[in-house]
């Protein structure tokens, strides 16, 4: 251990900043035993020169990143906060309007989406409610017009559209409804009913 006051007697101001993140970033960047990955609480604005993206890597002074990245609006009110763990995305990243409402929520596991993704529209009705897995849509993703009206339920296996697939306009008169089986798609486009041309496919 050190003592910060001391080492300021012998250290410029700015060199003892850098010092003491680089402790944060490097010294408590690590696994919990449980596996569990604790975030340091160091924040990096998205502007910083030091900081850059490569390949979908975050770097800080040529270093994968492990901290928080912030943007904010003009007024100061935070425009996104995301979570990076050795230079790619991990935990949550939020995202907020002008007037610090919650816009999104995602979700990241060593750089993918993983698990619920939420956004709302500005009134605070959901926007979307996608689910993922392991970085591709898995099961019932859902969109909704600002009004609260259903816009789209759509269900994937793997990345992929599998099953009843429907769309809605803001009025909640179905547009889209068909069913998608093995890699085909059942069902016409623009009509609510599909399951006789499904009955007739199998």
């Amino acid at each position: 251990m050190f003592e910060l006051k001391s080492l300021k007697k012998r250290i410029p101001n700015g060199a003892v900043r850098w010092l003491f993140l680089w402790c944060c970033m490097y010294g408590c960047n690590k696994e919990e035993p449980d596996g569990q990955i604790t975030i340091p609480e160091i924040q990096i604005f998205k502007s910083d020169e030091k900081l850059t993206m490569e390949n979908g890597t975050r770097y800080l002074s040529g270093k994968p990143f492990s901290g928080y990245v912030i943007e904010k609006y003009p007024t100061g009110i935070v425009k996104s906060r995301t979570a990076y763990w050795r230079g790619r995305k991990e935990k949550w990243s939020y995202t907020f309007y002008k007037n610090g409402k919650k816009n999104s929520s995602r979700y990241y596991v060593k750089g993918e989406k993983e698990g619920q993704h939420t956004a709302w529209w500005p009134n605070d009705s959901l926007r979307f409610v996608y689910r993922y897995q392991k970085g591709v849509n898995e099961g019932v993703q859902l969109n909704y017009f600002d009004n609260g009206v259903i816009s789209k339920k759509q269900y994937y296996t793997k990345g992929k559209e599998e099953g009843r697939q429907r769309m809605w306009n803001r009025q909640g008169k179905m547009l889209t409804n068909y069913i998608v089986k093995n890699g085909k798609r059942y069902g016409i486009v623009g009509r609510s009913d599909c399951v006789s041309v499904l009955d007739k496919a199998e």
